[in-house]
């Protein structure tokens, strides 16, 4: 039994929560993905032109394929296109990015063997969290999601930083399984701890 032929508008409303005003792609827009773009790569595909040839000049809400053809092509168009976004945004290697709000994160390798990549978060008192992923593609999505734009230098910028340099002790004395208040009373002879803390230690 043939499946049967929907057009994409159907295909549309079975398989997305959108209006039929909105563009399929919604979720994924911010990699290039939209129903115009995804017309124009539709109809220079092989299996298109094999079936409506090579000028087809029907819209894309009255084109008609199988269920199943809509949705290889749909998701085939996603992957393609979030790749080749992901190359533009950011560069070879590893690197350094920083949203607008000035969040920074480092793509880096991971060295504790858990997986192949790391991304590391940081913020003005020092490092936040990492998370691990199985490809570069999979890392890069997280950083293209949270929208960071790499640029180089800006975890150089927040190293060395009376914040940063707080935050350094204070994870220190939380690696030691002490809480930072007691590492505060116990290291504030030393000078520069006593330089960084100065406000806290003078309202105790």
């Amino acid at each position: 039994m043939n499946p049967r032929d929907v057009s994409f508008q159907e295909y549309k409303s079975q398989w997305t929560l959108t209006y039929e005003h909105e563009d399929f792609f919604l979720d994924v827009e911010q990699y290039g993905c939209h129903e115009t773009t995804f017309e124009r790569w539709l109809k220079r595909q092989r299996m298109f032109i094999k079936r409506y040839g090579e000028n087809c000049t029907i819209k894309l809400c009255d084109l008609e394929l199988p269920e199943r053809t809509w949705q290889f092509f749909t998701r085939h168009f996603e992957r393609v296109t979030r790749t080749q976004y992901l190359v533009d945004k950011y560069p070879d290697g590893f690197f350094e990015a920083i949203t607008e709000d000035g969040q920074v994160a480092a793509f880096l390798p991971d060295t504790y063997g858990k997986k192949p990549y790391r991304l590391s978060f940081y913020g003005e008192n020092g490092a936040r969290y990492h998370e691990t992923y199985d490809s570069r593609s999979e890392a890069l999505t997280v950083l293209a999601h949270r929208k960071y734009s790499a640029k180089e230098g800006v975890l150089d910028a927040l190293v060395g930083t009376d914040s940063w340099n707080r935050g350094v002790y204070i994870c220190n004395w939380i690696a030691e399984g002490i809480l930072p208040h007691d590492g505060l009373k116990r290291d504030k002879h030393i000078p520069e701890v006593a330089q960084l803390f100065a406000e806290r230690l003078q309202a105790a």
